[in-house]
């Protein structure tokens, strides 16, 4: 769990000795009390947060100190693990070492619980980007983990089976290394739905609309009533998945889409490492391949004598197939990349119903070389989409009845982006625009996480919006710079400057083919080494001149 909290405006979310650390928050939290309370004893302040509940003690006076120098023989401890006080005329001593570490990131959990609901602290939660503001939320977080943990990881082979509330359909169940739901039914085209704990609890606290319907009431009354999936309930992958006779795994029809950036070709990397390296080939579908290349088409050859014949060439499709043809007792697949930027008619022809699973082993009569040929049942066909390219409604129909379809959404909370560089948050930052991109536009085009993975310095994270996002964002938008302007917030890497018409083309009295006045947008180069403009795409900066990057040209 992601947990942050905000005190006085400021946000606390990590361990270690700089100004945003969970330890700073409980000397921030001591010290504002002392303020509002100018009178109290070393008694009283000890009862208050020297607490066993808690597990720790925050504050000592000079004989509690002294004795606690007694027992310790390196001197060094002094400055390292307390913080002088003076308060009402007495020396205390703020104790540091406590919540430094990750390991004691339950005692400040309960400690920030007591200054909240017995000194009424200002203090807000925010858990995986959902605000815990009431005891209510703070029960459905600890009962969605504990819901989430229960369930089967994906692809470990099982899954927990529930049933929708409406027709009584059941449906699969998994969670996913980032602690989201994943959903998917019993269908031959089927897509996995990924539903997260912001998403239920908009349904439950904001009153959103359902994403999926047929999923979500189901999952949020199991949630909310504490009913953990049960042993019973967990099954291994059913038998019509499995290639029969063989126990090799499970073969699969399975497409990854999603929006560019979203590690559907990393993941297609992954799943090569199940296979011997001599049992897959990968290929990248474009506008111009077709069926000679996948299956078998003629070459023109010239022989000894100077004639032209034509000879069957096999494609990479027909060649995988015959070698997983002859040993059926090992498992191939194919991997194809951008399998939406291919005309698939044109290039499975024929194949197009021997690829079903339930149709692995049919025979047909090929064109070019006359010849029988199968899709055997060892071999996966798995390929990638790219949604900014071509949605998936859109998709072949045939195409999307024969393969399971697996979406792969940006994960602004993945553990490789970082959420502090240079103050910066890249989550968040993500995150928002990802909001106004789908306002604006649609799922489709949203942002990956992968863009930002690398980034681990704000020079690198400079380098990635100006050779990056910022040209994404022109081809999402046909450079419509208004738009673009909007999802930055308005923060000032883009550069707006008005022309006027009469004084652009002065002598040209009767040039009435364009507006009197024209907006005219550019990048703000300057801008993109300000930290401060990050912070401005998720964030409202108070006091602080950044200016919106505008400017009117007279001439």
């Amino acid at each position: 769990m992601a947990r942050k909290y905000i005190f006085n405006g400021k946000e606390y979310k990590n361990h270690g000795r700089n100004n945003n650390s969970l330890g700073r928050l409980v000397y921030d939290i001591f010290t504002y009390y002392l303020k509002k309370h100018p009178y109290e004893t070393y008694d009283s302040l000890k009862k208050i947060f020297n607490n066993t509940h808690c597990n720790l003690a925050v504050v000592y006076d000079e004989n509690d100190y002294r004795e606690w120098r007694k027992r310790k023989t390196d001197s060094r401890l002094d400055s390292r693990f307390f913080e002088p006080i003076t308060y009402n005329n007495m020396q205390l001593y703020f104790t540091t070492q406590w919540g430094n570490s990750g390991g004691e990131c339950n005692n400040i959990d309960n400690f920030v619980k007591l200054a909240i609901e017995e000194l009424h602290m200002p203090i807000e939660v925010l858990e995986d980007g959902f605000m815990i503001d009431s005891e209510e939320k703070k029960t459905f977080v600890d009962a969605y983990y504990s819901f989430v943990k229960k369930l089967p990881l994906k692809n470990s082979g099982q899954y927990a089976k529930l049933f929708t509330t409406a027709r009584n359909q059941p449906f699969k169940v998994y969670r996913n290394t980032q602690d989201s739901i994943v959903v998917h039914a019993f269908t031959d085209y089927s897509t996995s739905m990924v539903i997260t704990l912001n998403q239920l609890s908009k349904v439950v606290f904001d009153n959103a609309q359902y994403l999926y319907s047929s999923y979500e009431p189901v999952l949020i009354n199991r949630i909310q009533n504490n009913q953990l999936v049960r042993s019973e309930e967990i099954y291994n992958e059913s038998e019509s998945d499995v290639i029969t006779g063989i126990g090799i795994g499970i073969t699969q029809n399975k497409i990854l889409y999603g929006p560019p950036g979203t590690g559907k070709t990393y993941q297609l990397q992954q799943l090569q490492n199940e296979y011997n390296k001599d049992n897959y080939v990968t290929v990248t579908f474009h506008q111009s391949y077709g069926y000679e290349d996948f299956v078998e088409g003629l070459k023109a050859e010239i022989n000894d004598k100077g004639d032209v014949y034509y000879k069957v060439n096999n494609g990479i499709f027909k060649d995988i197939c015959e070698q997983a043809e002859k040993t059926p007792d090992e498992k191939y697949a194919i991997f194809i990349d951008e399998i939406n930027r291919g005309n698939i008619s044109k290039i499975f022809g024929e194949l197009i119903t021997l690829i079903e699973t339930s149709k692995r082993g049919m025979e047909i009569k090929l064109p070019y070389s006359k010849k029988p040929f199968k899709v055997p049942k060892n071999l996966s066909i798995i390929g990638t989409m790219n949604t900014a390219d071509r949605s998936i409604a859109v998709l072949d129909t045939a195409l999307r009845r024969r393969f399971e379809f697996e979406e792969m959404m940006p994960e602004p909370c993945h553990k490789d982006i970082s959420d502090d560089i240079e103050g910066i948050d890249i989550q968040r930052l993500l995150a928002k625009m990802n909001e106004r991109i789908e306002f604006l536009y649609d799922r489709d085009h949203t942002i990956g996480h992968a863009y930002f993975i690398s980034c681990q310095d704000f020079e690198s994270l400079s380098k990635i919006f100006k050779n990056k996002i910022i040209p994404l964002l022109q081809e999402y938008f046909y450079d419509d710079w208004e738009k673009i302007n909007l999802v930055l917030n308005n923060n000032g890497f883009i550069y707006s400057k008005k022309y006027k018409q009469q004084e652009l083309f002065s002598n040209c009295k009767d040039f009435d083919e364009f507006e009197d006045d024209k907006n005219i947008y550019s990048l703000n180069s300057e801008a993109l080494h300000d930290e401060g403009r990050y912070i401005q795409i998720y964030d409202k900066i108070e006091n602080q001149a950044l200016g919106d990057g505008n400017a009117n040209i007279e001439s």
